[in-house]
């Protein structure tokens, strides 16, 4: 009861409030409460349109700000692939410069032989050898010599599978292989891997009239290996009174690792 009294009262006290104004609107007396209200209400309203027009300005800024960073993200984002497709086209136009030098070589020479990328790298103290992405399928077998830069045989195969093959680098310990030196005349030796860094040319002839810079190629004696491929120059002679033989140490002409693709050379 004393709940609805009270609903009442409120009720009867709005009605009469509401009253009075159209009362007092009624009678003129609103330009005096519209200036009242008016100046009562103006340092709000500059208030609020000061906070409203820079929090505006905020989020534009920060609305701008995501903007630009979302394009310096898409931007970058192109660029790495731009980046990525340029780095492709120049290692294709390489390899296929390279491919175009290796054939006209095999060509001119006419060697059966077959290109391969290198896939992979093994180095220790012992043996270190490329894997290349041919193998039994491709007609591959062991011993073939593998060349780059049109005749630079840098080794043999010494280990082929379905799908790859071992190239055993002739810098390795222990790799031998049949070689001439090229001086006046021609001298046959044998060319041994020495830790992976020269090569060693031994028994030489202690007449043979050689001197730094000749030319060391293959002979006619190794399997499945044709003449001529170069190794690489001789840069040091040894000779000894009690010797049988002369030795020296030859450098190969190019980096065994300059190239991508080697062409692996078949016999005839």
């Amino acid at each position: 009861m004393a709940r609805q009294s009270k609903q009442l009262k409120i009720t009867i006290s709005v009605v009469i409030f509401c009253a009075l104004l159209i009362l007092l609107y009624y009678f003129g007396f609103n330009r005096y409460s519209n200036s009242f209200i008016t100046s009562a209400t103006n340092p709000l309203l500059r208030l609020g349109y000061t906070i409203s027009d820079r929090l505006g300005g905020f989020l534009s800024l920060y609305t701008r700000q995501k903007d630009l960073a979302n394009r310096y993200a898409e931007l970058t984002a192109d660029f790495i692939a731009l980046a990525q497709k340029n780095a492709a086209l120049s290692a294709a136009v390489a390899e296929n410069e390279i491919l175009k030098k290796e054939i006209q070589f095999v060509d001119e020479y006419r060697y059966r032989h077959l290109v391969a990328r290198i896939i992979g790298q093994n180095v220790d103290f012992e043996n270190n050898y490329l894997i290349i992405d041919k193998g039994l399928r491709d007609g591959l077998s062991v011993g073939l010599a593998v060349t780059i830069h049109q005749g630079q045989i840098i080794g043999r195969l010494s280990k082929v599978e379905d799908n790859l093959s071992h190239v055993s680098l002739l810098t390795g310990n222990d790799i031998k292989i049949a070689v001439s030196v090229l001086g006046e005349e021609a001298v046959s030796g044998i060319s041994i891997g020495e830790h992976n860094l020269n090569l060693k040319i031994e028994m030489l002839p202690l007449d043979a009239r050689i001197a730094e810079g000749d030319l060391v190629v293959t002979s006619n004696l190794n399997l499945d290996i044709p003449a001529g491929l170069v190794l690489g120059s001789l840069k040091k002679i040894s000779t000894s009174d009690t010797a049988l033989w002369q030795s020296a140490v030859a450098e190969p002409l190019a980096n065994y690792l300059s190239s991508p693709l080697v062409t692996v050379i078949l016999p005839d």
